[in-house]
């Protein structure tokens, strides 16, 4: 993932350009979130590489809708109500429709909804604690 993306923005890209690359915050963030030893994530090379010009903004929703891969392909699914200690229903609650959020303003771990682990209900259902402050620099949140 590293590779591809250095490749195309040192290919393709004006030196000055800004270039956005969205996944899962699996991917993105600094930290690696899962236990696989010696493995580090897409967003610890791409700091390592570029330094402060690379930035994980974290986009999260209250509610939506995903697309989720089952063994019969992309589904469309309802990502379920966040419980009341997740990031997502303390937006909400303060009465933000949308709006940015510096990491270094959070609590050093919060609890957030990874709306990209459909696979693993589990998670997906009750979210998954992070440290904001080492793993992201922001996070961008939607109120649909």
């Amino acid at each position: 993932m590293f590779k591809n993306a250095t490749f195309f923005i040192d290919n393709f890209c004006n030196p000055n350009q800004t270039v956005v690359v969205k996944c899962h915050i699996g991917h993105t963030n600094y930290k690696n979130i899962i236990n696989i030893p010696y493995h580090k994530s897409f967003g610890y090379y791409m700091k390592k590489n570029y330094g402060d010009d690379y930035k994980c903004i974290v986009q999260t929703v209250y509610q939506d809708s995903v697309q989720a891969l089952f063994v019969r392909g992309l589904e469309l699914r309802e990502l379920p109500i966040p419980s009341e200690k997740r990031l997502e229903t303390i937006f909400k609650n303060s009465g933000i429709k949308y709006g940015y959020i510096d990491s270094k303003e959070l609590d050093d771990i919060v609890k957030i909804q990874l709306q990209g682990m459909y696979h693993n209900y589990n998670v997906f259902e009750n979210g998954d604690y992070i440290n904001p402050k080492l793993q992201t620099d922001g996070f961008l949140f939607i109120n649909y």
